[in-house]
């Protein structure tokens, strides 16, 4: 027992050795949540701060990787893996010798099992990576599926930016030099949801991805209102007439029909049509005062 202890550190240090030969001075990671699984694109830049050439990498990855393919700007490079201690250890020959004071670009991508839980409605997302002491600055990104959005606040630790591209709601941190010893072992939770009810995860089509879009900006904007007060350069992400009709009901919730048709000039037949969709999906409701429509947000898109 005691040599097989013995053997394994030997293992370890040998594994971690090439590391530690140099110094990492970007680490750049984005894991895109795919249905069960993640997947995952790592890309390092590396700088060989000894006086030898070095010939092969070696970095140490959480979890056991699945098709994984390593490049770098030119194209695939060849590689080995060593599944241990709840890592996976790649080595990858570089294309030519990496000389003294030189720097190299290496990219991992691969998909990850058993990152995610599901409780009811709730998922669960807990991933970690592995900053080892000579990585110098961080910078991580996870992308919810088209359609999802976090659970309140429940992201730890909170991310530095809550944004969208206009499909997929987006968190990103990031960690530059010194990064303090407690987030070398850096491991996110993130509890998000279908936004729209598990009846609408498998729908295509433009109304869909309107009303998609349409609650990722909303999402985004009450957001960054309540942490930030900068709302307006979100709502940009959406396009055409319903950018316009959104960003209305946004600035002034409880607001009139005819004043939506007033200042988009757009026809009430089309406002009504465009209110129509969005009512049914979910974004807005409509309430009767007199011989008005009031538009509101609906008490969902208020809390998040």
């Amino acid at each position: 027992m005691k040599m097989k202890i013995v053997m394994l550190i030997g293992l370890l240090v040998f594994l971690s050795a090439p590391v530690f030969a140099l110094e990492i001075s970007e680490y750049q990671a984005t894991v895109y949540i795919m249905d069960s699984r993640l997947q995952e694109e790592i890309t390092l830049k590396i700088y060989n701060n000894q006086e030898e050439p070095l010939a092969e990498f070696t970095y140490p990855f959480n979890g056991r990787l699945q098709s994984l393919a390593v490049h770098d700007p030119e194209g695939n490079l060849e590689h080995s893996l060593k599944y241990t201690g709840e890592k996976t250890y790649v080595t990858s020959t570089l294309r030519n010798p990496l000389l003294a004071g030189e720097d190299y670009i290496i990219t991992y991508k691969f998909y990850l099992d058993g990152q995610i839980a599901r409780k009811e409605g709730t998922y669960i997302l807990s991933t970690s990576h592995s900053l080892l002491a000579n990585v110098k600055n961080f910078d991580f990104t996870i992308a919810l599926p088209e359609g999802y959005g976090v659970v309140g606040q429940s992201v730890s630790p909170k991310p530095g930016e809550f944004i969208s591209d206009g499909r997929r709601v987006i968190l990103h941190w990031n960690l530059n030099e010194p990064i303090p010893a407690a987030l070398r072992e850096f491991k996110v939770i993130v509890l998000y949801e279908n936004l729209l009810g598990e009846r609408y995860a498998g729908l295509e089509g433009k109304v869909y991805y309107i009303a998609i879009i349409s609650i990722l900006i909303v999402s985004v904007y009450l957001f960054s209102r309540f942490k930030k007060k900068q709302a307006n350069n979100k709502i940009e992400i959406l396009k055409e007439d319903e950018q316009a009709i959104m960003r209305l009901i946004i600035e002034k919730d409880g607001i009139d029909q005819r004043e939506i048709q007033r200042k988009t000039d757009f026809s009430k037949t089309k406002v009504s049509k465009i209110l129509s969709e969005l009512e049914k999906r979910g974004v807005i409701r409509k309430e009767q005062v007199g011989r008005r429509n009031k538009i509101f947000l609906t008490e969902k898109l208020r809390e998040l």
